[in-house]
């Protein structure tokens, strides 16, 4: 799989199929977009599949005050595209400009470069200014510009309609499991391990601290079983994300106990993959208490991986 720019669009990468949009996730209903851009085959055996994204969400530019919440990173999002078995991946970059272009603004300056023979829309596909463009207006475009257009029927797994709004909302609540339903993969993050306060150290439980990706989604407060991947291999632990009230600390602390396991993490990127949320975050009494609640939860991680 390749990275491509408007700028530098090679020929190898003109006149496949396309699909456009943020992708934010790649849960099931992207995968089934990305199903159809794969298997579709009305150019020729050797028609390029194409993915036009931003490298940017939306709305870190419509509405900047606001926390993102990234079900993906931009890294992370290309990843999940190679294992989708895209060709090449068209990164926009979301702009003032590019958000008040009309939908036919929007095909000619950054589509038609591409020359799609066709393009893959979901029955939610909405683009240009306002959102404006629909698939409608996008099958008008067609017939304009000569591409024909695909429509992907709409995805629901289990009775709800997946989206990633609906799977941000299950994060929020701790809902892992729930998510990972929609998300067809397991949710994760990546963080960099920097210098804590020792607190879990002198419970007996050593954690390695993270500093995460300022947009990432982080789920709901609370303790989880999770596993951590590191240098390829996995482990598995205890993930906390709270603000340690039984210390009356105020700032959020993301950390992971990871189950026997010696060495020096400072400063290496890990991966964490929560399988299941424990309980909310409390307040106790004080360590001692802390510390019998950790047994529990120490025991039940265990008892959820079998080890």
């Amino acid at each position: 799989m390749k990275i491509i720019h408007r700028d530098s669009i090679p020929e190898e990468a003109k006149g496949g199929m396309l699909a456009t949009g943020t992708f934010d996730g790649i849960h099931l209903g992207h995968k089934h977009v990305l199903e159809h851009l794969v298997g579709l085959k009305i150019c020729s055996s050797s028609c390029p599949s194409v993915v036009a994204t931003f490298s940017n969400h939306p709305r870190s530019v419509l509405f900047p005050s606001q926390k993102q919440g990234l079900l993906s990173t931009l890294d992370e999002k290309i990843e999940l595209f190679e294992k989708e078995g895209i060709d090449f991946v068209y990164l926009m970059e979301f702009t003032p400009t590019l958000a008040s272009m009309s939908p036919q603004q929007f095909i000619e300056n950054y589509i038609l470069p591409l020359e799609p023979k066709g393009i893959v829309v979901g029955r939610e596909h909405f683009f240009g200014k306002n959102k404006e463009g629909n698939v409608q207006i996008m099958e008008d475009l067609g017939k304009e510009f000569g591409f024909s257009v695909i429509e992907a029927s709409g995805f629901r797994k289990n009775d709800i309609n997946v989206s990633s709004s609906s799977i941000r909302f299950l994060l929020t609540e701790g809902d892992i499991e729930g998510a990972n339903i929609l998300l067809g993969h397991d949710y994760f993050f990546s963080g960099k391990v920097v210098e804590g306060l020792h607190i879990g150290k002198t419970l007996g439980y050593p954690t390695a601290n993270l500093l995460l990706h300022d947009e990432k989604l982080i789920p709901a407060r609370g303790v989880y079983a999770a596993k951590a991947i590191i240098h390829g291999q996995e482990h598995f632990g205890m993930l906390y994300i709270g603000n340690r009230p039984t210390f009356n600390n105020n700032e959020l602390s993301i950390e992971i106990n990871i189950f026997n396991f010696t060495g020096n993490l400072y400063n290496e990127i890990i991966r964490i993959v929560p399988v299941k949320r424990l309980r909310t975050d409390k307040k106790f009494l004080d360590a001692t208490e802390l510390i019998t609640q950790i047994q529990a939860d120490e025991l039940q991680t265990k008892q959820i991986f079998h080890i």
